[in-house]
C-alpha cells in the first residue's frame, strides 16, 4: 500500500493516523486531504518534526467534504496517482444546513464521502477504504442509536434532507448520518467485489477534535468528560482509536473481516475489542436497506 489519502488530516484521529501511517514500512506517502491548504501544510510540518520523514513524503489534497464539487475536484486531482487507501475521516458532529438546504452533518460525513470515494473509484483507483464509523449508529445500552421504518428509502431520504423529526435533535442527527454511511457503505462494497470497503469505529475517542463546540463546551469536554470517560473505561486514547482504522486498513487482527463490514466495539461498549455489528445490530446486516440507503443517499446527491 504505497499511497493513502486521509481526510480530515490536519487535527485529532486524522492527524494521528497520518503519524501511524508513516510508521508503516509499505507506505510511501500520505496525502492529507482538509479543508484549509494553510492548516494541512502547519500539520505536515508537524509531521516531519514527529516522525523524522522527509516533507515530500507527505502531499496536501484541498477537500471539503460538505460541499460536492469540492469532492469531484479533488478526486480528479488524484487521477493521476496510485491511491491504494483510503481513510474516510471527516466529519463529526456539525450543524446548519449547506447552500442547497441540505444538512452539514449529512454532507459532511456522508454525501460527500460517497461522492469523493465514488470519483476515485470511477477513475480506476484500486483501493482499500475505511469509513470513521461510530457506536452512536447502533447504541450504546439506551443511549442514542438507529432504527429505520419501510419504505427504507424514502426514510433514509428524509434524514439526510433534514426533513424527518428526528434531525432537530443533534445526537440523533450525529447516530442517523453515521449509521446511513455504514448502510451505504456495505451496498458499496457488494456492488465493487473487487475492492475491500469497510466501516471502522475509532470508539470513544479522548483527544479528538471537538472543533463544532462552543468553546467553552469544548473546554468542558476535553478538561472534564472525556478523562472521566476515560477513567471509567469507556473511552481510549486517539493513538489506539486511530490504530481501529490502520488496522482496518491492512487487515490485521480482528479487523481482517469480509468487504463491507461495519466494524467497532463490542454491543454496550465503546473501547476495546472490535467486532462486526450486525451479529447483535440486525439492521446493518440487511441488504434491502444497505441498498435503499445506497439509492437515498444517490437521489440527493442528484439534487446538490
Amino acid at each position: 500500500m504505497n499511497t493513502v489519502v486521509v481526510t480530515g488530516a490536519n487535527v485529532g484521529l486524522g492527524l494521528e493516523t497520518c503519524r501511524q501511517l508513516a510508521e508503516e514500512p509499505e507506505v510511501k506517502k500520505v496525502i492529507l486531504a482538509c479543508r484549509s491548504e494553510t492548516k494541512a501544510k502547519d500539520a505536515i510540518a508537524l509531521l516531519v518534526g514527529i516522525t523524522k520523514k522527509t516533507s515530500d513524503f507527505f502531499d496536501v489534497l484541498i477537500l471539503d467534504t460538505s460541499d460536492v464539487e469540492s469532492c469531484k475536484a479533488a478526486a480528479q486531482k488524484l487521477a493521476s496517482e496510485k491511491v491504494n487507501g483510503v481513510v474516510l475521516n471527516a466529519g463529526g458532529a456539525v450543524r446548519g444546513r449547506g447552500s442547497t438546504g441540505v444538512p452539514v452533518m449529512h454532507l459532511a460525513n456522508t454525501i460527500g464521502h460517497a461522492v469523493f470515494v465514488e470519483e476515485l473509484i470511477a477513475n480506476g483507483q484500486n483501493l482499500v477504504v475505511v469509513y470513521s464509523g461510530s457506536e452512536a449508529a447502533r447504541g450504546v445500552y439506551s443511549v442514542m442509536g438507529t432504527e429505520f421504518k419501510e419504505p427504507y428509502k424514502a426514510d433514509v431520504y428524509s434524514h439526510l434532507t433534514g426533513e424527518s423529526p428526528l434531525e432537530k435533535d443533534a445526537n440523533a442527527a450525529y447516530a442517523y448520518t453515521k449509521a446511513i454511511a455504514a448502510l451505504y457503505i456495505s451496498s458499496l462494497a457488494r456492488k465493487h467485489p473487487e475492492l475491500h470497503i469497510v466501516t471502522a469505529s475509532p470508539g470513544m475517542t479522548s483527544g479528538t477534535n471537538l472543533g463544532s463546540l462552543h468553546p467553552t463546551l469544548k473546554v468542558v469536554a476535553q478538561n472534564v468528560f472525556l478523562p472521566l470517560l476515560r477513567l471509567f473505561g469507556y473511552s481510549h486514547p486517539v493513538d489506539e482509536g486511530a490504530l481501529r482504522y490502520i488496522n482496518a486498513l491492512f487487515k490485521r487482527g480482528n479487523a481482517n473481516v469480509a468487504s463491507g463490514t461495519f466494524l467497532a466495539s463490542k454491543q454496550h461498549q465503546t473501547t476495546g475489542l472490535v467486532e462486526d455489528q450486525s451479529t447483535f445490530a440486525l439492521q446493518f446486516g440487511d441488504k434491502k436497506l444497505q441498498d435503499d440507503a445506497f439509492d437515498a443517499v444517490h437521489e440527493v446527491i442528484q439534487t446538490l
